[in-house]
């Protein structure tokens, strides 16, 4: 009986790995070309400087890693990806995003580490759903205002940037589990932090 559980189980792995794998494109042209079966795109180790605006066909898309290429410029039709729930877009060249990565409300993760990023915007702080944010490696000078609007924030990783002060609004993060600010310019930090 225990034997024939484990081939039931490992039939249902196999089937859920299949699937998984089918679904997962790992060049944007092959993406564009059956849009509607895309869930996964993975592109990483590339020359690509940029995204089409066509990313935005991709609706049922929910995670996009683009990891290692040379991407410097993201277009705002990212934001009509509303059901994304992991973003990688580590070790580029971006140095600005745009305003609409605040319209992903089902964003769960997201990776901007590595980047020349100076500033992100404010409109980040409207993503209700997220849980975990990697800005490490950048040129970061402050965090948005508003922050503390991330009410579902665990984890906020800020290592490596220029930051020199955290705003008020990081001490209403009441999920925030780990936080991560080494090698930063802090001169201080708000006094409710703990």
């Amino acid at each position: 009986m225990q034997s024939l559980n484990t081939k039931n189980s490992l039939f249902f792995l196999a089937i859920v790995l299949l699937y998984y794998s089918c679904n997962t494109y790992r060049s944007i042209d092959s993406a564009l070309s059956n849009p509607e079966k895309v869930k996964t795109l993975k592109i990483s180790h590339k020359t690509i400087d940029s995204l089409p605006a066509d990313i935005a066909k991709l609706k049922n898309l929910k995670s996009l890693s683009l990891f290692r290429n040379k991407l410097t410029y993201i277009p705002p039709e990212i934001g009509q990806l509303q059901n994304l729930e992991s973003l990688t877009i580590s070790s580029n060249r971006l140095k600005e995003l745009p305003n609409e990565i605040g319209e992903l409300k089902n964003l769960k993760k997201l990776s901007l580490k590595n980047n020349e990023l100076a500033t992100i915007p404010d409109e980040i702080c409207n993503l209700e759903n997220l849980q975990l944010l990697y800005l490490e490696h950048n040129q970061l000078i402050y965090l948005p205002q508003d922050i503390g609007d991330l009410a579902k924030l665990e984890q906020l990783y800020c290592n490596y940037n220029d930051l020199k002060y955290l705003p008020v609004s990081i001490t209403s993060l009441k999920n925030l589990r780990f936080l991560g600010l080494s090698k930063n310019n802090l001169i201080e930090l708000p006094k409710d932090i703990g």
